[in-house]
């Protein structure tokens, strides 16, 4: 988000008129942002619609399953957190700010957490969504971990079927080694 007061880009040594016209051309802002310019926006677009389809006026697990095995894709796709590749050439002196792996873990599952924990097939599928993200993205274990035990503690307290809690626990353990 963007506005008057944000500092858009910062220069460390002089810069000349030259070179600050070649940098203020490097930027396009428009009013809406895209795919291709956030990542966070398909993260959130892909929660919303499980967030929607898991409301209780909807009540569809099938999407929220099917929007966690697109978040899965798209994780595994970005590697958040995965370092740069190593081609021999010097990097350019360049830092673009961009979210933490537990920010983009907040855009995608917050809401499916919220809205899908009354459905057992929907946290089952999280959990394993979770170990999954776990298992390809060493870099990023510690904040998955940290939404797979939260995810659990969740379950525990809200899940009234004792079957369903129980089946999940089973789950859990199995994937987590908990």
């Amino acid at each position: 988000m963007m506005h008057p007061a944000r500092t858009l880009l910062q220069v460390k040594g002089e810069a000349t008129d030259a070179s600050r016209s070649a940098l203020i051309k490097t930027f396009t802002i428009e009013r809406h942002r895209s795919f291709d310019q956030d990542p966070r926006l398909g993260l959130i677009a892909l929660s919303e619609i499980a967030s929607r389809a898991l409301a209780p006026t909807t009540n569809d697990p099938g999407t929220g399953i099917e929007v966690l095995n697109a978040l899965l894709r798209v994780f595994l796709t970005l590697r958040p957190g995965a370092a740069g590749v190593d081609d021999g050439v010097e990097p350019l002196r360049v830092h673009i700010g961009r979210p933490t792996m537990d920010e983009m873990l907040t855009y995608a599952f917050r809401p499916i957490l919220r809205e899908g924990l009354q459905e057992i097939e929907v946290s089952l599928r999280l959990t394993a969504t979770l170990a999954a993200l776990h298992a390809n993205l060493p870099d990023s274990q510690t904040a998955i971990e940290s939404w797979a035990h939260r995810h659990a503690k969740r379950v525990a307290t809200t899940i009234a079927d004792p079957d369903d809690r129980t089946a999940f626990h089973t789950a859990y353990r199995k994937l987590w080694r908990a």
